[in-house]
């Protein structure tokens, strides 16, 4: 799965759908406060730098900033989120622009590097293409070491984008791009009856699905025991409904919906069957 935030994070991450193993359906997250568009929002009192290329110039790579470094942070800090090291040693392959690194494309050399070693000595500018091109392989990598609709953004304050305009904001001679990186929580999970016998008003956390939710190896934060962990470990989870599906007359499929707050999201167990079985230790498989 992949799902990517490439606007300042004060944005929300809208209409992700993405299924994996064809198990688990993610929908509409949002990371950020759901209520922040009905909020007042502070007028914006930094001065953007002007621009390096005009727009003629920029052509389909966009604007171009100079990076003297590249910042990999964490929004907040979480015990079982991963090192960021590994994600800092991510190879990035880059088309050579005539004005910087972009996304590359037929015509244009290329070149490999880490994100530790950007900018390159002989690159130190990159277009907006290049830069999304870093945040998709963030996101990537975390999807590939199991962690879903992770969000990877420009620090807060650092850019000012509207649907046709990216400014750069940040300080004359600070270069240093920061993305930061957010993993969804899970602040609650669910379970879903769509058995025919199961009336309307017990589909929701049905008793009889009881023991989905208690071995879920992922839980919200105040009912995760041993082994278990509220960050969006999306291969866990596939791993466990699948194994719920091998047993004959059972189907259990796993759904995220938006949570109640900024960052996290509503983990929902679909249930095909009357009673579930849950084997022993599945969970931590």
């Amino acid at each position: 799965m992949m799902a990517r935030c490439i606007t300042p994070s004060g944005y929300s991450l809208q209409v992700i759908i993405a299924l994996i193993d064809e198990s688990l359906i993610i929908r509409n997250v949002t990371l950020v406060d759901p209520d922040s568009t009905s909020k007042p929002q502070p007028a914006l009192k930094t001065v953007a730098r002007p621009p390096l290329l005009s727009k003629e110039e920029q052509g389909v790579d966009g604007a171009l900033f100079k990076v003297s470094a590249v910042y990999l942070l964490y929004s907040q800090n979480h015990p079982d989120q991963p090192s960021l090291e590994t994600a800092r040693e991510i190879v990035v392959e880059f088309g050579v622009g005539p004005h910087g690194l972009v996304r590359p494309r037929d015509g244009l050399s290329r070149t490999r590097i880490r994100i530790t070693d950007l900018p390159a000595e002989h690159q130190p500018l990159i277009h907006a293409t290049g830069i999304q091109l870093i945040t998709e392989k963030v996101v990537q990598h975390f999807a590939e070491n199991g962690l879903g609709a992770v969000c990877v953004s420009p620090k807060d304050g650092d850019f000012r984008c509207d649907l046709t305009l990216v400014e750069d904001c940040r300080r004359m001679g600070d270069d240093i791009l920061r993305l930061v990186v957010t993993i969804p929580v899970v602040g609650e999970i669910r379970t879903i009856a769509f058995s025919p016998g199961v009336a309307a008003s017990k589909r929701i956390n049905d008793p009889l699905h009881a023991s989905v939710l208690r071995q879920s190896p992922v839980q919200p934060q105040s009912t995760a025991l041993s082994g278990q962990s509220d960050l969006l470990w999306t291969d866990r989870i596939t791993r466990y409904t699948s194994g719920l599906s091998r047993l004959s007359g059972q189907s259990v499929h796993a759904a995220i919906a938006p949570g109640t707050k900024a960052g996290e999201v509503v983990l929902d167990y679909l249930v095909f069957g009357e009673k579930v079985i849950v084997p022993d230790g599945l969970h931590r498989k």
